[in-house]
């Protein structure tokens, strides 16, 4: 993780905590892939310039783009779908942590794991809203296509 990832995460999880967000509530495994999706956005955005700090961009963008509560059902389907989205990563993780998936014929370990999801946590999220199953997005990821015998 580098300082800029750091201090997004960390400005984000102060902010939602300082304020009433929809996301306070939320314990810290879901707000994993929303940070990465507003990390994301931020990148893209408009806040993140070079005529700032990037102290002062991120809490620029917090501040216009993570509001106080108020939603639609619209909100409520997208909070259903990180949710959903979280699940898929923790259910990814956990296997690869249990051993239950190898990456090229190796068990990864504790460390390699958390590489491997922050590297690929898109891409698992992606191909795991089209309805994959753990093993089979790691198979899809890692080149080698999807075994439907494999249950989750």
């Amino acid at each position: 993780m580098n300082y800029e990832n750091f201090l997004f995460s960390q400005l984000f999880i102060k902010h939602i905590e300082s304020n009433k967000t929809k996301y306070q509530e939320l314990e810290y495994d879901l707000i994993y892939p929303i940070i990465l999706e507003h990390l994301d956005l931020f990148l893209k955005s408009k806040h993140n310039v070079s005529t700032k700090g990037l102290y002062d961009c991120v809490t620029s963008y917090l501040a216009e783009e993570i509001k106080p509560m108020g939603g639609s059902l619209a909100d409520d389907e997208k909070e259903k779908q990180k949710k959903a989205d979280a699940n898929c990563l923790f259910d990814v993780e956990q296997r690869l942590e249990d051993g239950e998936i190898e990456i090229n014929g190796k068990v990864l370990g504790a460390e390699e794991v958390r590489e491997y999801m922050y590297k690929n946590a898109f891409e698992i999220i992606k191909i795991g809203r089209e309805g994959y199953n753990p093993f089979d997005i790691i198979g899809i990821i890692e080149g080698l296509g999807i075994d439907t015998n494999k249950v989750c």
